[in-house]
């Protein structure tokens, strides 16, 4: 038995710029939020790039995950790991052996242009594998995206045209996608400013405090001198109660921070070098409705998907007179990633078994791996070699949309108990949803939708498949 999680990330740094941060014990903590101390048995004295003392193969080292109690449990219990490969600028791996078991992590490091393809593999194997993996496998196995940020961050960028690039000024960058965004062109040696309601310490992203209605000081960064590329995917979550107030909610925290940035980026006098908005793939009531991509006209049956109709209507109409010399509308299907709510919320319903078809299984689901909708969000910032995107709405869903029937299939194959799923016919979906709070239109809605503009840009999906984009993500 074996649990593992694979990711890879960009960094604009060197593999030897890259390799004298991870091959230094102390500096672990610093760039990896999963580990709470990565100390070296017996030795003393360890410091940061340029020491003497570096990881050596055969070491012993004590790894501490963040994890408050399971981390002081680990300590306590855990042997040491030891150091299993190493190749200097290209490869490390430590290995802890456990009873029943082992968990491993490994970092390999490969040129890629002027940067970096850093990829990390953490595993647990062996029959007590779960049990690894609850303790230390699976807290040091989060998102390497803010680890990709703070390593260039700790580096510096090694992209000659990062320093006179526009600053990225990106409202949402709190949730998911925005997160995963930010750190994304932070690896990538881009200057980031997070606008957010509530700024946090020891994120690795600059943030400016907003209330996302008004101008405030907030704006001053409008003026930068090397111009500004704005990020707006501000919004409450999707899918909740539904409802009247709910609607509103969703619609006042789209709509209202639209507004600030347009009325903000006026008053300033500035011109956007490029404007990423967010937007949706609108859903339909019949499944049976042919091919939508980026010219198809909405229309709807039944008031649950008219409203959301009419969200994403205004949600794009309030950056319609943004001042940008490119606006593109990013409408985003359901996105597929290890820590995708959406994504996350199926996987759950599969694992305990009740994974079937939802509300017969016929509708449409317009589904993305995170990864193609970075590149889509980077294409939209000019950031993607060979991708030229015309201003106007993209349609961010891999070519190959699946119905819902299909998508509960292959991921009851990989994580349901031998594969059950029963279904959930339209009567029981809503009643659940209702006792969770959840709206069933999310569920039942349909769009068999792809992007004429997309191939038209010379733009290539990494995953166009669910079996291989639910691979990654599960593997």
């Amino acid at each position: 038995m074996s649990m593992s999680r694979t990711q890879t990330r960009f960094l604009a740094a060197s593999p030897e710029q890259v390799w004298d941060v991870l091959s230094t014990p102390s500096l672990w903590p610093a760039f990896a939020d999963d580990v709470q101390s990565f100390t070296v048995v017996g030795a003393e004295g360890l410091v940061g790039p340029g020491a003497a003392r570096r990881l050596r193969l055969g070491d012993e080292v004590q790894v501490l995950p963040s994890a408050r109690v399971r981390g002081s449990i680990h300590g306590l219990t855990a042997p040491p790991a030891t150091i299993t490969a190493l190749e200097t600028d290209a490869v490390l791996e430590w290995t802890q052996a456990q009873p029943g078991g082992g968990t491993s992590q490994r970092y390999e490091l490969t040129p890629q242009g002027s940067g970096t393809l850093m990829t990390r593999r953490t595993e647990s194997t062996g029959p007590l594998a779960a049990a690894w993996w609850a303790s230390l496998g699976g807290p040091l196995s989060h998102d390497l995206s803010p680890v990709a940020a703070r390593i260039v961050a700790m580096t510096g960028s090694n992209d000659p045209s990062a320093a006179d690039a526009p600053l990225v000024i990106l409202a949402g960058g709190s949730g998911y996608l925005g997160s995963l965004l930010a750190y994304e062109l932070l690896a990538r040696g881009r200057d980031v400013r997070v606008l957010t309601r509530s700024p946090h310490q020891g994120l690795a992203y600059r943030q400016l405090a907003w209330d996302g209605i008004t101008v405030g000081p907030w704006a001053e960064a409008l003026s930068d001198p090397r111009g500004v590329d704005i990020v707006n995917v501000s919004g409450h979550p999707i899918g909740g109660a539904g409802g009247a107030s709910e609607m509103a909610r969703m619609r006042t925290s789209r709509v209202n921070p639209t507004r600030a940035l347009v009325a903000a980026l006026n008053a300033a006098g500035v011109t956007a070098k490029h404007w990423v908005q967010g937007s949706g793939v609108v859903l339909r009531a019949d499944p049976e409705e042919g091919p939508i991509t980026e010219a198809t006209v909405p229309t709807v049956a039944g008031e649950e998907l008219a409203g959301m109709t009419r969200l994403v209507e205004e949600w794009e109409a309030a950056a319609a007179d943004a001042p940008a010399e490119r606006l593109n509308y990013i409408r985003t299907g359901i996105v597929l990633g290890h820590d995708a709510a959406a994504f996350r919320a199926l996987r759950a319903v599969a694992t305990l078994g009740a994974g079937g078809a939802l509300a017969g299984g016929k509708q449409w689901v317009p589904w993305i791996h995170e990864d193609d909708w970075l590149a889509i969000a980077r294409a939209a910032l000019g950031l993607e070699p060979g991708v030229n995107l015309p201003s106007g709405p993209v349609i961010a869903a891999a070519p190959h949309p699946v119905r819902n029937a299909e998508l509960m299939r292959q991921l009851r194959s990989r994580v349901a108990p031998a594969g059950l799923g029963l279904p959930a016919p339209g009567p029981l979906l809503k009643l659940g949803t209702g006792l969770l709070r959840k709206d069933p239109a999310v569920l039942t809605g349909s769009a068999n939708a792809t992007s004429a503009v997309l191939p038209e840009a010379g733009f290539a999906f990494r995953f166009e498949t669910l079996p291989a984009a639910l691979d990654d993500i599960l593997g």
